[in-house]
């Protein structure tokens, strides 16, 4: 009874426990049978070999981390991050991508121009819009970078902000890492930079029988000094760290890990050949070492059955919530770590059967709210019915007034239904500058039909100009304000002039009224968009226009007012060309 309780002791102990347990016995048995493997000459000599190759080494790691870390402080300085973090916030949805493309790429070319060794870079920002830029005098970029957009972003996130290192085909390296914004930290893309590997040339020198490599973070070779003979050992695998043989020749390895982005350098000295002593102690160590790995064996296959039925146990749990019976319970044999993922899986098992039911739930508030956008749609459709009547109503009433001859009638009715078909077909943001020109000519034709002797206008528009993109209905609150707050309240009338023309790479656009103008501090109220002294509500339009053109342009371009009291207004508009 007492061995019965012993051995289901021993059955719950955890795994790790066990796996410990037969390491140490492995150790003591391994022990014994090293004890004739140094009695030979070929201990000294292997352990002068590694000794040499420890201090190699850690001397080539010293030099080449000091290399490597300057060089990535001198293209990665506080600077050179804002730099590029400030520049790729993500582009919002009403922001012009050539202009949001436009201040990415001068920032990349800043920081070419300050990042000596870099030959091109790839900025990836957080709505993964990739944006390149290289040297002038660089080779072409032979990097996928827009295929490998995914892959690149997920390793960068994988490392967490440490550098991410990558031979190239070429020759070259390429080093990514993620960018946050500071000081909140959130993230705004990544940056992949290539450099030329031979700037770390300097840094490993190669010796008589020693050569070293520098696996990059996915364990290809990245720099190496090696030898002829030794070129078959950049076969292998950093994983590895066993000394290989090639051509009877032994090797010593050495490994070292540099910086924080999961490089390695493996230091390699030749042990030389070995003498035929060594023949005879390499029979008798592998007799030793067999006897040792059958005894092993025995105490490990018997500890791996414990093993395998609690494996086989739980896995037969999973295949069955695999299949979808969700409501499996899996009774582990024992309850060590695979014990403990057998409860976890079972746990999950219910989660999964939980947030079946939210889906479920989404899915149906999801149909409701597809329905609720097609009433909205076919709304829509409803409200457009009345415009279009009401135009080719308009339509109508001017072809009886043609055929009754009564011409300004008839024109009077053209222009207003050549201003509500405008205000149809203009859904944009943008239009043509030609189009904003007849669209005010049609609104002040209008304005003079009602008040004849009350109102003149001038239009003086340069043909160059029609195909130039300007905000939709840029000058119709300008010129309604002229109109109304300035030629309205003068009994004599007077006149609206619209000249157009450019400025450099400006176009310039005036509006020029002579009537009753207005003060100072009712202009600061106009664009503080705040009520003046003497309580009047703020004009909405001319604000709304500032506002639009600041928004498509920035704060350098807009609406610049020039007035008096009694002797009109100038109102002079600047947009980009």
């Amino acid at each position: 009874m007492k061995a019965r309780s012993f051995l289901c002791k021993i059955k719950d102990v955890k795994l790790t426990s066990k796996l410990l347990a037969l390491y140490v016995v492995m150790i003591l048995l391994f022990v014994g049978s090293t004890v004739l493997y140094y009695c030979g000459s070929y201990d000294a000599l292997v352990r002068e070999g590694q000794m040499l190759s420890d201090i190699l080494v850690k001397q080539t790691k010293s030099s080449l981390a000091t290399s490597m870390d300057n060089i990535m402080r001198a293209i990665f300085d506080t600077y050179n991050v804002r730099l590029l973090s400030s520049c790729l916030p993500g582009r919002d949805a009403n922001e012009n991508y050539y202009a949001y493309a436009y201040s990415v790429q001068n920032s990349l070319i800043e920081f070419l121009s300050l990042a000596d060794n870099v030959n091109w870079i790839v900025a990836v920002d957080a709505n993964d819009e990739a944006f390149y830029s290289s040297r002038r005098f660089s080779p072409r970029i032979n990097y996928a970078y827009r295929e490998n957009l995914q892959r690149d972003k997920a390793d960068c996130m994988n490392f967490q902000g440490r550098l991410l290192w990558r031979r190239q085909e070429d020759g070259t390296i390429n080093v990514s890492r993620m960018l946050f914004a500071l000081p909140s930290m959130r993230y705004t893309g990544y940056v992949i930079v290539n450099i030329d590997a031979d700037v770390f040339g300097q840094d490993a020198q190669p010796l008589a029988n020693a050569g070293s490599i520098v696996f990059d973070s996915y364990g290809t070779p990245m720099l190496y000094t090696l030898n002829d003979s030794m070129l078959p050992l950049l076969e292998l695998d950093p994983g590895s760290r066993n000394d290989p043989a090639i051509d009877t020749q032994t090797y010593s390895l050495s490994w070292e890990s540099i910086t924080n982005s999961s490089l390695w350098l493996c230091q390699i000295v030749n042990l030389g050949y070995a003498p035929q002593e060594m023949r005879r102690l390499i029979g008798m160590y592998v007799t030793a070492c067999s006897g040792i790995l059958l005894l092993a064996s025995s105490v490990m296959l018997a500890i791996f059955r414990q093993i395998k039925r609690n494996i086989t146990t739980v896995q037969n749990g999973i295949t069955a919530i695999a299949s979808g019976d969700l409501n499996c319970v899996i009774v582990p044999d024992a309850m060590d770590e695979i014990g403990m993922i057998g409860n976890s899986i079972n746990s999950m098992a219910g989660n999964i059967k939980e947030l079946m039911r939210k889906v479920e739930e989404e899915s149906l508030l999801r149909r409701q709210a597809e329905y609720s956008q097609l009433e909205f749609q076919y709304s829509a459709l409803q409200a457009q019915i009345n415009p279009h009547f009401l135009f080719n109503a308009l339509e109508s009433i001017s072809g009886l007034a043609k055929l009754n001859n009564d011409m300004q009638t008839s024109h009077a009715t053209q222009c207003l239904a050549g201003i509500f078909r405008q205000n149809l077909e203009r859904a944009g943001s943008l239009c043509p500058f030609i189009d904003e020109i007849q669209y005010i000519r049609m609104y002040l034709e209008m304005y003079k039909i009602m008040y004849p002797q009350h109102l003149r206008y001038v239009i003086e528009h340069d043909p160059d100009m029609d195909d130039i993109a300007v905000p939709a209905f840029l000058l119709q609150p300008i010129v309604e304000n002229a109109i109304v707050h300035g030629i309205s309240p003068k009994a004599e009338g007077g006149c609206v002039r619209i000249t157009t023309g450019f400025n450099g790479e400006r176009l310039i656009i005036q509006v020029e009224d002579d009537g009753c103008g207005f003060s100072q501090e009712r202009l600061a109220a106009v664009f503080a968009h705040k009520s003046d002294e003497a309580g009047r509500k703020p004009r909405i339009g001319l604000y709304n226009v500032q506002q639009r053109i600041q928004l498509f342009y920035g704060p350098e371009y807009g609406i610049e007012i020039q007035t008096e009291e009694g002797k009109g207004t100038v109102c002079k508009i600047s947009l980009p060309v």
